[in-house]
């Protein structure tokens, strides 16, 4: 049973734990180990798609290095340029460094040569990031005349967070970069991760802005002027358009980064080798040619262990490095690039997600509980899984996931805990008054108890020692301590064996009742058969007080069913479990009823209609009790009958006492003395049959009234 006062602490606890799940999100969703372990499980359940075919890498292969040597002789790259725009390539970008201090002129000036009358060739910069290694310990070289032309300028907006440039590292040498048509940088963020997933699209140089190589191979780089703006609030990236041309707007993040969304593993980009190329070229296959590069984007770099341009991506743990700017020209083109949440939106997706789960916890059924956090889980997973396909942007729902994950586990860890403590409590409470196997039971459902009272029927006992207050005057306080302890033992393990509850010690009397808190329909036979083997045991118990020289001890007991009111009844601070009502009382008034019939067990019709009826019994009277009025059928339990072995002693007795009571109730006395006297032979003790004889004398010399109908009202308790 959950009480309001571990509900309250439920409630505190939930109020204290969703701040500090939310506060873990937020520290999950900035942490190097589980950033970007989301967007992977996305783009596992993604596979591979189409990347822009528009964009195509022409690889420098191991097979090209060990023919041609490395570095490849610049002759050669001017012959792969100028057969590639024949073929048709629109632009040709470098993924590749051209020193000055590699110049060895006669190649050198060839290559820059076709470049120049090709007028499509894009060139790349390697620049020294501030807070960055990738070219840590490498040399800065001054610019070349020219360099400024490929700049971009800043007309308004803060870029306080982009990249910055401290230096540069390596520029293409003067006459290349002069025959160029745009510079890019090749820097690419790998993250935290070590994966390159993120790519700068302009980094700051002395306040100017050089674009990325990614970019400028794109057609977001071409019909716009050298000029952008930033919107730092909306993260909005705008690249001026020539005049009569749009604006190209792109979503950044606040370093005006863009994350790749990699369309699968290296080898799924249209890719050729510069073999393949010069092959086609020299076999004269100009068709073949035209239709691998007619009106496509050439971006050419290596794809060789020997020069180590190779790092990891979100589908392959090594590939060239190329396949970057590949996918960020085509990301650009088909304007798919991953986009990450804004901070409303996230913290928005957190809310209604934790919100959803904490409601989840309201759930008393922990299978119901963890069944609604899985569901939830895999619905936040396919929500971002939406968001990632259809409108590429990036919710961190890992982190919101296991938040989620978090809040059960502690959550119903919590009420573990509590309900742990509370069925402890309820174990130490009512293991000693309920057999152990119950007290299980009203664990497993505490709905079985009611606080405050419920209504239904039992059947309930009541034992007294006949006498036993003379009896313990004649005994030191600790023999009858250890005397009635010891018949308190035995009779509460018969209570305990038959299901009973105890409810009480009164002195040396027992109360104790059946169908509650478990309910049973035998309750009535369950408490008959009690008694009797509680006589039993007390009659063994006699014989072994009797030869340690301690007195002789009889019981009694009453029996009644009926409706009662049971429940944990009392004051706040302390209360019991027990029940009360008419019936409670009638059962206890039936137990010193049996003196006025010298009987030892009395139970009345009601407990007899709701057992078995496999007992010998025998009518005492239609009895009114003290304080009531409505006279109640009672008979003497005698003992159980079994169908298989009759006690023909006990049924002609029982026989004779049936027919001195009919005598009786016809007001014929001495035939009812003469037949309740056939009872009273030597050894034989029969209470009722005495007891009869004497109002039949008594009768005799004062007859009842005519209106007498054989009720008998007693005058004592």
């Amino acid at each position: 049973m959950e009480s309001k006062k571990s509900r309250l602490k439920e409630l505190r606890f939930k109020f204290f734990v969703f701040p500090l799940i939310l506060a873990i999100v937020y520290f999950f969703s900035n942490s190097a180990s589980f950033e970007f372990l989301g967007i992977d499980i996305l783009f596992s359940l993604r596979g591979n798609i189409q990347p822009d075919p528009k964009v195509v890498i022409v690889e420098l292969t191991e097979a090209d290095i060990q023919y041609l040597g490395f570095p490849i002789p610049r002759d050669q790259l001017g012959l792969l340029h100028g057969i590639l725009t024949e073929a048709g390539a629109e632009l040709i970008g470098y993924d590749m460094l051209f020193n000055p201090f590699r110049f060895d002129s006669e190649g050198d000036i060839d290559f820059a040569r076709i470049n120049y009358l090709c007028g499509n060739a894009v060139q790349s910069a390697a620049l020294h990031i501030t807070g960055k290694s990738e070219y840590s310990g490498v040399s800065e070289v001054d610019t070349l005349p020219g360099f400024e032309y490929f700049l971009y300028s800043l007309d308004n907006g803060s870029t306080a967070s982009f990249w910055n440039a401290s230096g540069i590292n390596s520029l293409p040498y003067d006459s290349l970069l002069s025959s160029a048509v745009a510079l890019g940088h090749i820097s690419i963020d790998n993250t935290n991760d070590g994966i390159f997933r993120k790519v700068p699209l302009f980094v700051r140089y002395e306040n100017k802005y050089l674009p990325s190589l990614g970019f400028l191979m794109s057609d977001a780089a071409w019909d716009t002027e050298n000029i952008i703006d930033f919107d730092k609030k909306d993260m909005i990236l705008t690249i001026r358009g020539i005049e009569g041309k749009p604006d190209f707007r792109i979503k950044t993040d606040a370093t005006g980064s863009v994350i790749l969304n990699y369309y699968g593993t290296y080898s799924d980009y249209p890719r050729h080798s510069f073999a393949e190329i010069v092959n086609l070229f020299y076999e004269a296959k100009y068709d073949s040619l035209e239709n691998l590069f007619f009106g496509k984007t050439v971006i050419i770099g290596h794809s060789s262990n020997m020069v180590g341009d190779y790092g990891p991506t979100t589908f392959d743990n090594f590939a060239p490095l190329a396949i970057t700017h590949a996918t960020l020209a085509s990301n650009l083109n088909q304007k798919n690039y991953l986009v990450s949440a804004g901070a409303f939106k996230q913290i928005l997706f957190v809310i209604i997600v934790l919100g959803m789960g904490l409601l989840l916890q309201q759930i008393n059924k922990i299978s119901l509980v963890l069944a609604g956090t899985l569901v939830l889980m895999i619905f936040t997973l396919l929500y971002a899984y939406y968001e990632f396909s259809f409108n590429f942007l990036w919710l961190q729902y890992f982190q919101v996931s296991g938040a989620v994950l978090l809040l059960t586990v502690s959550v119903q860890s919590f009420r573990f805990f509590i309900s742990e403590m509370e069925k402890r409590k309820l174990q130490s409470a009512f293991i000693q008054y309920v057999p152990e196997p119950f007290v299980k039971k009203i664990i497993e459902k505490p709905e079985l108890l009611k606080l405050g009272g419920d209504k239904q029927e039992l059947t309930v006992i009541f034992s007294d020692l006949a006498g036993f207050t003379g009896i313990a005057e004649r005994l030191t306080p600790e023999l009858m301590v250890e005397l009635l302890n010891e018949y308190l033992d035995e009779m509460t393990d018969i209570i305990m064996k038959y299901g009973g509850t105890l409810d009480k010690y009164i002195g040396d009397a027992i109360m104790a009742f059946w169908g509650a808190p478990i309910p049973m329909n035998d309750h009535a036979d369950r408490a008959c058969q009690c008694v009797l083997e509680m006589i039993d045991r007390l009659n063994v118990l006699r014989k072994k007080w009797n030869s340690e020289g301690r007195p002789d001890i009889f019981a009694r007991y009453g029996i009644n069913t009926g409706n009662v009111v049971v429940g944990n009844i009392g004051s706040k601070k302390r209360f019991n479990y027990t029940i009360i009502g008419d019936p409670v009382n009638l059962g206890a008034r039936l137990e010193p009823a049996n003196k006025a019939f010298g009987t030892t067990v009395m139970v009345s019709e009601f407990t007899l209609a709701r057992t078995s009826g496999e007992y010998y019994t025998r009518l005492l009277d239609k009895l009114v009790v003290k304080g009531k009025k409505d006279p109640v059928r009672v008979y003497e339990l005698i003992k159980i009958k079994d169908s298989s072995a009759p006690d023909p002693i006990i049924e002609e007795q029982i026989k004779i006492y049936n027919e001195g009571l009919e005598f009786y109730h016809e007001r014929k006395w001495q035939e009812a003395i003469e037949t309740f006297r056939k009872l009273t032979v030597p050894d034989e003790d029969d209470g009722p049959a005495y007891t009869y004889i004497n109002r039949c004398i008594a009768y005799q010399i004062e007859p009842p009234p005519d209106e007498w109908d054989g009720v008998f009202f007693m005058k004592t308790k």
